[in-house]
């Protein structure tokens, strides 16, 4: 071999590895742009990126499964108690107590009616309260009406 075919292919493998370094570095940007901020705060390296991108994928596993078994669980109640499904607060001090706060939920053509009731005398029962705790697991308000009723 003479030096100016050496050199030629110490020149090929330079380019060859200088691509390979920056198609690398593009699928790694890539990797970065599509996780949430919180997994890439910081300065990090390539492999911490690759490493907080596998905990984001067995997070979001985690939370798939959650969301079925969730709505197996709506699936199996909406079919076995007919239009209409009750669950007082907390089913086990609530019923014994004597509690009157409940809620009600009736599906219909794609949408969901939840009627709560409450007592006053029983402490509070804030509708902001159950709506908060409603959007956190999930539920989108296309439209929501509120109707107070009071009985004396």
């Amino acid at each position: 071999m003479d030096e100016g075919s050496t050199h030629t292919k110490k020149i090929m493998h330079r380019d060859t590895e200088r691509q390979r370094r920056q198609e690398m570095s593009g699928l790694y940007a890539s990797i970065r742009s599509l996780l949430p901020q919180e997994y890439t705060k910081g300065k990090r390296c390539a492999s911490d990126h690759v490493g907080q991108a596998v905990n984001y994928v067995k997070h979001m596993q985690k939370k798939i499964e959650e969301m079925k078994m969730r709505r197996d669980k709506l699936k199996r109640l909406s079919n076995s108690s007919g239009p209409a499904n009750t669950y007082a607060e907390d089913q086990n001090s609530d019923m014994m107590s004597g509690s009157s706060n409940c809620v009600t939920v009736n599906g219909f053509h794609g949408a969901v009616e939840i009627l709560m009731s409450s007592s006053f005398n029983q402490g509070d029962f804030p509708l902001s309260k159950a709506i908060a705790h409603l959007l956190g697991r999930g539920l989108t308000d296309k439209s929501m009406m509120s109707q107070a009723l009071i009985y004396l």
